[in-house]
């Protein structure tokens, strides 16, 4: 949990803190002006709940444990989960789908083009291929936007290991999500109950992307085939707190802000309306700047 409280000094300087060990458990909002107005946490030193004074709370949690506070959060307003007016709060959520392919190849394969947006390393590699996605989409230009290919490999003495992966979208669907049991954990800590669906096109599109990498794979000659996988997560959760224009089918707004009660920010994935075809990280960052920027306005 990060605090930051206003000093005295004239120069308008805000000192921070850092509470180690602190497990947020609920956002407590004032009745009248529906702003927040402390979290309560659990002081993993004593056990206790505490309580901290807060006019403004970002949560970056992580896409499950923002919602989860979230969900946890409830008053006589929200019964359903803080500013959940929508009923979209723990719902949507999304991951990557992948298939892949290991193989051993010849020492003398050429890696030239495999570095070139990644970092160089004399005995390693691996990178995000604008290329080689570029050719996979050549193989199936159906999937447009469905999907990107990342590249793994090391030399070898007398052999090269490469790998291919690929990285499906989901179907955002509001039966996958998660809401809380109602149980708690022996520290205290609510626990979830999760639901995930997976769609034929989501299913389809992982076949095609074992396809098109056991046809990458190909180009570099193999020797033998090392591994060979398909699997329904990335770990690159997303949504279940989604953003939008609309309160009545959305949690937050363009810059994280939570419709419904003011000085309450989302940074994280959770606002994700649905998961990209590659890895998050970038936008994710650029959304919690936008937050960050527009939080400090209202300051």
């Amino acid at each position: 949990t990060h605090t930051e409280t206003k000093s005295s000094a004239a120069s308008d300087v805000y000192k921070r803190q850092m509470l180690l060990g602190a497990q947020a458990l609920r956002i407590e909002t004032d009745s009248d002006s529906n702003r927040p107005e402390a979290v309560t946490f659990i002081n993993r030193a004593t056990g206790r709940e505490e309580t901290l004074r807060a006019s403004s709370v970002v949560l970056a949690a992580g896409c499950l444990e923002s919602t989860k506070l979230l969900l946890h959060s409830t008053n006589e307003r929200y019964p359903a989960g803080l500013g959940n007016t929508s009923g979209t709060l723990g719902r949507y959520l999304t991951d990557h789908t992948q298939a892949g392919v290991f193989v051993r190849a010849p020492e003398t394969v050429d890696m030239s083009d495999l570095n070139r947006d990644g970092i160089r390393r004399p005995e390693a590699f691996g990178s995000y291929l604008h290329a080689y996605t570029a050719a996979a989409l050549r193989e199936a230009p159906e999937l447009a936007g469905m999907y990107s290919f990342q590249v793994f490999g090391a030399r070898r003495k007398g052999h090269t290991i490469i790998g291919f992966t690929g990285m499906g979208v989901m179907e955002p669907r509001a039966e996958n999500g998660m809401r809380l049991t109602g149980e708690l954990s022996g520290s205290g800590v609510p626990i979830p109950e999760f639901r995930v669906g997976f769609t034929e096109e989501d299913l389809s599109r992982q076949r095609k992307m074992m396809r098109v990498a056991d046809e990458l794979a190909q180009e570099f000659r193999p020797i033998e085939e090392l591994n060979r996988f398909t699997q329904t997560s990335s770990i690159h959760y997303a949504g279940t707190c989604r953003m939008g224009s609309d309160p009545r089918t959305s949690m937050c707004d363009a810059t994280g802000a939570v419709h419904e009660v003011p000085r309450v920010h989302v940074a994280d994935a959770s606002v994700f309306v649905n998961s990209p075809e590659k890895n998050p990280t970038h936008t994710l960052m650029a959304l919690a700047w936008r937050s960050a920027e527009h939080l400090a306005k209202k300051i």
